[in-house]
């Protein structure tokens, strides 16, 4: 069976003519004329529609558009009410704009830019085997310069103990690059390539915190715990100093090679955050679920993120804020409640006082 179909005159997008949206229209703002949908002279005024910078074309996109709702359906989602990213690049969006609101001043209001995007996309999306077309230039006779597998080592190979010692080479000239000042990028001085700066590689606190989540609710948590060795040190490196890093990680290879009890270890993990003085923001959040929710908590997310947000002088975005509550054991969930005398679906932070008080004791 086919179907009339006209444009709608808001959005484009065809829809059929007596269908619901069809009929919503005409009852709001317009009239069926010869075909067409013509507005009415005494409707109000259309509402302004917010725009998105899509973050792979630099464009702005437009709510209700044709073009937005394709965005949608491929997997595109609106980052802290402006940026329309992918969801693969979310995370990674999410923790430039938390740590750059939350480690400089006088940043309230200012946007990343389109080509502050591309300059961060472009280095992290540059492919692992791209290292090995730059072969560290040793005397290849030196049979340090061989690996275990027989083959001549690579960048990547010596990437770990780089990591150890706080140095980062340029990917074109391998020359070590000194620390800008910028928020974002380091730019090698000797050929000029941009890289990102390690801050923004996803390796925050919060990152750190669930990994020791993850570890904790494994079967076998001191064998998960080897596994993850290298990515808790590589935080605690961006987090500190050479020194420090070597320390944690005699420390940690030590308790590993023990057997030491893993509550204990878990323990030392996250005293060594406080050690440090290392927080992406989530302090204050952990500090404001205390104070504010003694009694436990059952209460949409979003209410919850609009209470954290007024108190709090620089609150975390909001979903860089939910992974740090999923970091501790609080997750929201979607379950029905009742709303204005109907049943509405809505993402719930649900925790009793023992549950938070646990939760806060264990990973806070």
């Amino acid at each position: 069976m086919s179907y009339p179909y006209i444009a709608n005159p808001i959005t484009g997008r065809p829809i059929i003519i007596g269908g619901d949206t069809f009929n919503r229209i005409v009852m709001e703002s317009h009239d069926y004329i010869d075909g067409r949908l013509v507005r009415r002279q005494t409707a109000p005024p259309p509402e302004e529609q917010p725009v998105y910078l899509n973050t792979d074309t630099g464009r702005y996109v437009r709510r209700g558009t044709r073009t937005y709702h394709r965005l949608i359906e491929s997997d595109y989602e609106v980052v802290e009410d402006y940026y329309f990213v992918h969801y693969e690049e979310e995370a990674l969006i999410e923790e430039i704009i938390n740590e750059t609101r939350y480690n400089e001043e006088n940043l309230d209001g200012q946007r990343l830019t389109f080509n502050d995007i591309q300059q961060i996309r472009t280095a992290i999306q540059a492919d692992q085997d791209e290292y090995d077309d730059f072969i560290l230039q040793q005397d290849m006779t030196d049979m340090t310069t061989i690996g275990p597998s027989g083959r001549p080592r690579t960048l990547e190979d010596y990437t770990p103990r780089l990591a150890e010692l706080n140095i980062e080479l340029c990917r074109e000239c391998l020359m070590p690059i000194a620390m800008s000042t910028s928020i974002v990028i380091n730019q090698c001085q000797n050929c000029g390539v941009i890289t990102p700066k390690t801050a923004y590689r996803g390796l925050s606190s919060v990152l750190y915190r669930q990994i020791i989540k993850k570890i904790s609710d494994e079967n076998d948590p001191l064998q998960a715990l080897g596994l993850a060795r290298d990515k808790l040190v590589q935080i605690i490196r961006r987090g500190s100093n050479v020194d420090f890093t070597q320390l944690f990680t005699q420390k940690l290879d030590m308790n590993i090679m023990d057997g030491e009890p893993y509550e204990d270890i878990r323990k030392w993990l996250l005293e060594q955050l406080i050690a440090i003085g290392y927080d992406s923001g989530e302090i204050a959040l952990y500090q404001f679920l205390r104070d504010t929710y003694p009694d436990g908590i059952d209460e949409p997310f979003t209410t919850f993120y609009e209470n954290y947000v007024n108190h709090i002088s620089n609150p975390m975005t909001k979903n860089f804020a939910s992974r740090a509550l999923g970091a501790i054991g609080l997750k929201d969930k979607m379950l029905r409640i009742d709303f204005e005398g109907r049943k509405k679906s809505a993402m719930i932070l649900r925790a009793s006082a023992d549950e938070l008080l646990d939760i806060l004791t264990r990973y806070y």
